[in-house]
């Protein structure tokens, strides 16, 4: 039977070069990381920590880091298996225009072409959208991170959904 669902986070790339040609990194997991979780690095240790990005302040503008499946074909690690708080957490740093399979956060529905931001302090690692109201436009110039290509409906869990890299 074939599958329904991605088992990948990576799902295309908008640059021309092979999506395996992509580096993968590796941090230690500070808690609980599913892959498509946006992560934040503690660069204070070595090799750096990895925790599921809560989204609680505005980040500055810099590399989005996505938690990806192991890149070397282990089926232990499913794209819904969580790593484990010191665990190596294997990531990437999307480009403009790829296409990845991440999480929406916790009741939150996206529509075709939403945009997405980090999805705040209540489902660390996740994703929402804007806000229909007018945003401030310091928070959205820092927080933008890409746009839905696929529809979902939120409820009490977690999601999946095909975001676009801006």
């Amino acid at each position: 039977m074939a599958k329904s669902t991605p088992s990948v986070v990576l799902l295309r790339s908008g640059n021309t070069r092979n999506v395996a040609d992509r580096p993968v990194f590796e941090a230690i997991a500070g808690g609980a990381i599913t892959p498509g979780h946006k992560i934040t690095l503690d660069y204070s240790t070595t090799p750096p920590t990895a925790v599921a990005a809560t989204g609680a302040t505005v980040e500055p503008a810099g590399p989005l880091h996505i938690a990806v499946t192991t890149p070397y074909g282990d089926a232990a690690n499913a794209i819904d298996d969580a790593y484990a708080s010191g665990d190596v957490v294997y990531y990437i740093v999307p480009q403009r225009g790829d296409v990845l399979y991440v999480l929406a956060a916790v009741g939150v529905s996206l529509a075709l072409e939403d945009l997405v931001i980090d999805g705040g302090a209540t489902t660390a690692g996740c994703f929402a959208e804007v806000s229909p109201a007018t945003p401030d436009a310091t928070v959205v110039a820092n927080t933008i991170k890409g746009i839905v290509r696929t529809a979902v409906t939120g409820g009490a869990a977690v999601v999946r959904f095909e975001m676009e890299v801006l």
